[in-house]
């Protein structure tokens, strides 16, 4: 743009290369050629937290009340469980409903 401005290629343009300056200044570089030069940055590693549950926490809530209900989004059919007092919801997705296919998710 400057060199467009200095050989003085555009008529009658108001525009000097100081304004141009002050444009870059206040709205940055170009976004694509700082998308073309930026590379990847290396992600955080996931890290495995898992932890043994205590005895005495699972001896508590050994005795878990499950309610069933099927239900239906967009012709999928899901089982979904809410668990008493725990109030811990899931919802396994079901491609037919047989007996065999609703026992499979609960034994997990």
């Amino acid at each position: 743009m400057k060199a467009i401005i200095r050989m003085n290629m555009i008529t009658n343009n108001p525009i000097t290369t100081k304004d141009v300056d002050l444009a870059e200044r206040i709205f940055g570089p170009h976004i694509g050629t700082i998308k073309g030069k930026t590379t990847r940055r290396k992600p955080i590693p996931v890290v495995d937290d898992m932890i043994d549950i205590p005895s005495e926490l699972v001896q508590v809530q050994e005795d878990v009340i499950l309610t069933l209900d099927g239900m239906t989004v967009n012709s999928l059919k899901f089982l979904t469980t809410i668990s008493k007092h725990i109030y811990y919801w899931t919802a396994h997705y079901m491609p037919s409903i047989q007996k065999n296919l609703i026992e499979q998710p609960l034994k997990i």
